[in-house]
């Protein structure tokens, strides 16, 4: 048990400590992401921080899920950069098998990881990230599925 907390208990202490970096890619974003699982992306910044929480509403496996995460950017060359590298943790709810006739309705819900990287368009209201998505299904015994990656196309709210 402690392998698959540890990450987490990591991740925690991180954005703990580098709240302070000033640069932040935008207040907040909706978008769409296409990938292993296709959907859609809220994204929201903490006032002051490089830290977000993101929502997505995706389909897969037949299902959908909602999936929460909070995610740490980290400005890549300097407080005035349009690239970053992010990474973050969240859990995910849903249902397989949800859209389909052929497959029974099996509950999902599980932890989640999150790492990428994204660049905004100057003077523009569009984001575009690419992430890796490991995630620890937790219903009908532990699946761990590292695959699951995607591209996200963002537009700025404000």
């Amino acid at each position: 048990m402690f392998k698959f907390i540890f990450p987490f208990v990591f991740l925690a202490s991180f954005l703990s400590v580098s709240t302070s970096l000033s640069a932040q890619p935008v207040d907040s974003a909706l978008g769409l992401r296409i990938g292993s699982a296709n959907g859609i992306s809220y994204l929201h910044f903490l006032p002051h921080t490089n830290i977000a929480t993101e929502g997505l509403l995706v389909y897969r496996r037949s299902g959908i899920r909602a999936i929460g995460f909070l995610v740490q950017y980290i400005p890549l060359g300097g407080s005035r950069t349009s690239s970053f590298f992010y990474l973050g943790a969240g859990s995910h709810v849903g249902v397989n098998g949800l859209l389909s006739s052929e497959k029974p309705n099996i509950p999902a819900y599980g932890i989640d990881g999150m790492i990428g990287l994204a660049y905004v368009f100057p003077h523009s209201p569009c984001m575009v990230s690419f992430d890796l998505k490991p995630m620890l299904e937790l219903h009908q015994g532990r699946v761990f599925s590292g695959n699951n990656a995607g591209f996200t196309l963002r537009w700025e709210l404000n």
